[in-house]
């Protein structure tokens, strides 16, 4: 305790904003009361976080320390410290008057608390303090503090609601800022004293309390993002081989921009590595808002790649980075066919089966549209309806030469004899498929083959039957062909990414009688092989 009131303290060698003091007097009961001054916004993205520490009501003096954390940077850029420190001052005062006359004395309580920063600068200060005047009769006597000449006020209350301290220079804000706590002191010291009369006996007691508001008032970080999806003729295809798709024939890319992040994007720019600026209908995103933009192509050959960048910059703070990118493939291939795919990963290539040699009639199994005929002067291979014949479709072969097949789907075989029938150039993660018909059983080994290398086939067909599937994964880039030692019919060549691929295979029918579909316990259609026969 200490009868001494001091002076309000001044930080010496600092310049902070401090707002006036304001303290305030209460008598028989305990009043608390909080203020909270709220600053305006002063961007978008302001933001403030909040700190309360206090300390009990507590005799008088005392030194307690104070922590509270530091401003977590990870939430954006610390603009100013609002610090709020606000006091209460509670006792009780004895009191006697030693005069031989009647006297009007006067009692004053007052407290001294300073917050103190973690470099010993005060950072604010509080002086809570009130008065009570009585008149007192002559001294009775007795130094007992009660009768005519003595009493007590025994609840005196003072609320100081002090200063509010604006820190708001780097070093400042970098004190505060960052892991950890800040350590900070209260220090609070208590005293009454009086007046009136030239001999007063006082007899007291204080204790103070304290309140202790931090304020971080920040620019809220940004989190800006945006998202671009690619998407090739409507496949996103971020993976090789991306969609088959005729040489010359056009490529559409779609680019779907959506801002994804806390704020508006202004400047929003879409560069393709390969294609250049792609133009959009608009340059700017609010939250949330997405838009489309289009480029189109001509398809080249071969495996094809390109990377699409978006980029944007914010209003508030155009340094953060702002973009993202989608790959994109697709692969150029040298014939018009892409082969169909089935769910279980088998290509779905046209049905074909054989019916036989020479002249008589032949009927078209279920299943199948057209009979596909095998006729000389000149070599080629011709589709036939067929007759009615009541439910049946008949044909009627023109002479003992003739080979007939019966085919669903894709049925005109283009002739190969003796030559190289070109698919085109051709890289590893696409598979080839194709029908071939009319390979007969002899030392005219027809064979897949590479840069028009006949004298080192890739791979031989040695399984020679009247009706092929053939698949081939390709190995690598070529220019690959079907190279036909026999005088054979190729019907069909298609192409499929490799990836979508399941079950290669080279299926061949024999040369005698059709033979039916059958399901094996896996649900698989295959055919049996059969050994070639010859008339």
């Amino acid at each position: 305790m200490s009868s001494m009131i001091r002076p309000l303290m001044q930080s010496v060698g600092t310049e902070r904003r401090v707002t006036r003091s304001v303290w305030l007097y209460f008598f028989g009961t305990a009043v608390g009361i909080w203020l909270f001054a709220l600053s305006p916004a002063t961007a978008a993205k302001a933001a403030d976080n909040i700190i309360t520490r206090e300390i009990p009501l507590t005799a008088t003096d005392f030194v307690s320390p104070v922590a509270v954390p530091k401003f977590n940077t990870q939430l954006g850029a610390l603009q100013r410290v609002e610090i709020s420190f606000s006091s209460r001052l509670e006792g009780s005062v004895r009191f006697e008057s030693l005069d031989a006359s009647e006297t009007l004395v006067t009692t004053e309580m007052a407290g001294w608390l300073e917050l103190i920063g973690p470099d010993g600068v005060t950072l604010a200060s509080a002086n809570p303090r009130t008065s009570r005047s009585i008149l007192l009769a002559p001294f009775d006597g007795a130094l007992d503090y009660s009768g005519l000449s003595g009493g007590v006020f025994p609840q005196l209350v003072a609320a100081d609601l002090a200063e509010t301290t604006v820190l708001d220079t780097p070093e400042e804000l970098a004190l505060f800022s960052g892991p950890g706590q800040i350590q900070m002191t209260v220090k609070a010291s208590g005293s009454v004293s009086g007046q009136g009369g030239g001999n007063l006996s006082l007899v007291y007691d204080t204790a103070a309390s304290a309140t202790i508001t931090v304020k971080y008032i920040f620019q809220a970080a940004l989190n800006p993002a945006i998202d671009l999806e690619k998407a090739t003729n409507g496949e996103d295809a971020d993976l090789a081989t991306g969609p088959l798709i005729p040489v010359d024939e056009k490529v559409t890319w779609t680019y779907v921009i959506r801002n994804t992040g806390d704020t508006p994007l202004v400047d929003v720019q879409l560069v393709d590595d390969e294609e250049g600026t792609v133009r959009c209908p608009q340059t700017t995103l609010a939250v949330g808002e997405s838009m489309t933009c289009t480029l189109e192509g001509v398809a080249r050959l071969g495996q094809y790649a390109n990377m699409a960048t978006v980029t944007a910059q914010t209003p508030a703070d155009p340094t953060i980075p702002v973009t993202d990118t989608d790959p994109s493939h697709y692969y150029g291939i040298p014939i018009t066919t892409v082969c169909p795919v089935d769910l279980y990963g088998v290509l779905e290539l046209p049905k074909v089966t054989y019916l036989g040699e020479g002249s008589g009639s032949y009927i078209l199994p279920a299943g199948y549209d057209l009979f596909v005929v095998k006729r000389f002067s000149p070599f080629r291979f011709v589709v036939e309806p067929g007759v009615a014949v009541g439910d049946q479709q008949h044909y009627t072969a023109q002479s003992s030469r003739e080979r007939v097949w019966a085919c669903a789907g894709d049925c005109q075989f283009p002739q190969a004899l003796h030559g190289a029938f070109p698919i085109g150039r051709i890289g590893p993660g696409i598979t080839m498929g194709a029908v071939v018909i009319d390979d007969d059983d002899d030392n005219r080994v027809n064979a897949w083959i590479a840069d028009g290398d006949t004298a080192n086939p890739y791979q031989t067909i040695d399984n020679q039957m009247m009706v092929q599937e053939l698949v081939l994964d390709i190995p690598f880039e070529a220019d690959w062909s079907f190279y036909a030692n026999d005088s054979i019919g190729l019907l069909y060549t298609c192409l499929a990414p490799t990836t979508g691929v399941r079950a290669a295979r080279i299926w061949g029918e024999g040369y005698a009688s059709p033979q039916p579909e059958e399901l094996n316990e896996t649900g698989f259609a295959h055919r049996v092989f059969l050994p070639i026969t010859r008339n």
